[in-house]
């Protein structure tokens, strides 16, 4: 059953993977000695304008729990199971969660400025990101600019996902904007 093997010389067999060994080499090196070349910050932003005075979208954001009806985290896990803690809304409120996909988490809005937006820290797993949902006067609304952004730290494989992380979550803030300007829409008068 071995014959081939048998037949085969050492040094042919081993000068075939040395190819091989090349590369996987060349490739750790790449995105290892790589990764140290890309910042670890990152930062995905969206806008949107929704025609309804800035007061009208506050309400929907500065209290964490209106964030289910128009979150579209939300929407991708529901079996999320919320916890609040804190004031019902503006600065020190907070929510955490479960979810049986493992992606529990916490929120709490940092900053609040009625009319301008807030500010707010998430963590989940090992990792702290900030974001903000800021609000601007637009001639038929408000618009919406809703902005997360963090670091990956010195790890070099972890900062190739800062170049991803627009791709990853871009969809989601947009998807997010959309459900709240049809919510602000709808409820402001």
């Amino acid at each position: 059953p071995f014959s081939v093997l048998n037949s085969c010389p050492a040094g042919a067999v081993m000068s075939s993977f040395k190819p091989l060994a090349l590369i996987l080499f060349g490739l750790v090196l790449f995105f290892g000695a790589g990764g140290f070349l890309i910042s670890p910050d990152w930062q995905v932003t969206r806008s949107v304008v929704i025609h309804a005075p800035a007061e009208a979208v506050h309400e929907h954001v500065v209290n964490l729990h209106n964030w289910e009806a128009w979150s579209p985290f939300e929407e991708e896990d529901p079996t999320m199971r919320f916890v609040y803690q804190g004031p019902e809304a503006g600065a020190g409120a907070r929510r955490s969660w479960t979810s049986e996909q493992g992606r529990d988490g916490w929120m709490e809005i940092t900053a609040d400025t009625p009319g301008r937006g807030i500010r707010y820290v998430i963590g989940m797993d090992d990792q702290e990101f900030a974001g903000a949902m800021t609000y601007e006067a637009a001639s038929n609304g408000t618009q919406v600019i809703w902005t997360h952004h963090g670091t990956l730290g010195d790890n070099p494989l972890r900062r190739w996902m800062a170049l991803m992380m627009d791709s990853l979550l871009g969809s989601q803030l947009e998807r997010g904007l959309d459900n709240l300007k049809r919510l602000s829409e709808s409820t402001a008068g």
